[in-house]
C-alpha cells in the first residue's frame, strides 16, 4: 500500500515538473522568435545607417586615400571609374567585417542572458525534490527493509534488499545536493527552505539504513562479483552521507 502511494506521488511530481519544463520551453521559443524579429529590424536599420555613412563620408575619403597611395607608389593617377570600383570593393569588405563582429557580440550577449536564468531556480528545484522524492524514497526504503526481514526466501530477501539500497541511494543524492548550498536550508535569515531538523532526521535514518544494509551484504543470494558491486554502491552512498554537514 505504501509503495503504491509513494510511487503515485513521485509520478505526479515528475509529470508536474515535466509539464512546467514544457511550458517554459514554449515560452522561451516564443521569446527567442520575438528577439529574432527585433534583431532583424535592428540589423536592417544598422545596415542602412552604415551604408549611408560609407556613402556620404568614408567612400569619398577612401577614394582620396587610394588615389594618394597609388600616386605615391606609381607617380600617376587612377581613372575615376577604376578608383570607384576599388573603393566600392574595399567598402564592402569593411562593412562585412564590421557586421560579423557586431553579430558575434550580440550572440555572446544573448547566450549570457539565456544561461544566467532566474535567480533561485535551483534552490526551488532542490527543495521540491527533497520534499517529493527524497522523503518518499526513504519511507519506501524502510518498507523494503521491513519486507527483507519478514521473509526467509533468499531471492525475495535479495530483491527487497536491492530495492531498499536503490531508494536509499536516491534519497542520499538529493539530500547531498540540497545541502551543498546553505541557502536551501531554512534559517533566521532565510525563511524559504528546508527545516534543518528535517535534514538531521533524514540523515540519521539514512545512516541507520546504511549500517543495516552493510551488515547484511553477505546474506544476499548473489555471486561474489554482484556482492562486490553492491558493496561499492554502498560505499558511494556512505561518501554522500559524510558530505551532508548542516
Amino acid at each position: 500500500m505504501i509503495d503504491s502511494y509513494k510511487n503515485i506521488e513521485r509520478l505526479r511530481y515528475r509529470i508536474n515538473k515535466d509539464l512546467l519544463m514544457i511550458c517554459a520551453d514554449i515560452k522561451e521559443n516564443t521569446d527567442e522568435q520575438r528577439i529574432m524579429f527585433f534583431d532583424e529590424c535592428f540589423s536592417a536599420v544598422a545596415s542602412s545607417l552604415a551604408a549611408l555613412f560609407f556613402t556620404q563620408a568614408t567612400f569619398e575619403s577612401l577614394k582620396d586615400f587610394l588615389q594618394f597611395l597609388y600616386h605615391s607608389i606609381f607617380q600617376k593617377s587612377l581613372s575615376a571609374s577604376v578608383l570607384s570600383i576599388i573603393a566600392a570593393i574595399l567598402s564592402f569588405i569593411i562593412l562585412l567585417v564590421i557586421s560579423v563582429q557586431i553579430n558575434k557580440i550580440l550572440i555572446s550577449i544573448k547566450r549570457r542572458k539565456r544561461n544566467r536564468g532566474p535567480e533561485g531556480i535551483d534552490t526551488i528545484d532542490y527543495i521540491k525534490e527533497f520534499d517529493n522524492i527524497a522523503c518518499d524514497s526513504i519511507i519506501v526504503s524502510i518498507e523494503y527493509k521491513n519486507m527483507f526481514g519478514s521473509t526467509t526466501n533468499g531471492d525475495e530477501k535479495t530483491l527487497y534488499f536491492l530495492e531498499s539500497v536503490h531508494y536509499l541511494e536516491t534519497a542520499s543524492v538529493i539530500t547531498e545536493k540540497l545541502c551543498s548550498n546553505s541557502n536551501n536550508i531554512k534559517s533566521s535569515k532565510n525563511v524559504y527552505g528546508v527545516d534543518v531538523y528535517r535534514v538531521h532526521n533524514i540523515t540519521a535514518v539514512m545512516i541507520d539504513l546504511w549500517n543495516f544494509m552493510f551488515s547484511q551484504i553477505m546474506n544476499l543470494a548473489l555471486d561474489e562479483n554482484d556482492k562486490n558491486r553492491v558493496q561499492a554502491k554502498l560505499t558511494e552512498i556512505k561518501k554522500r552521507l559524510n558530505n551532508i554537514n548542516i
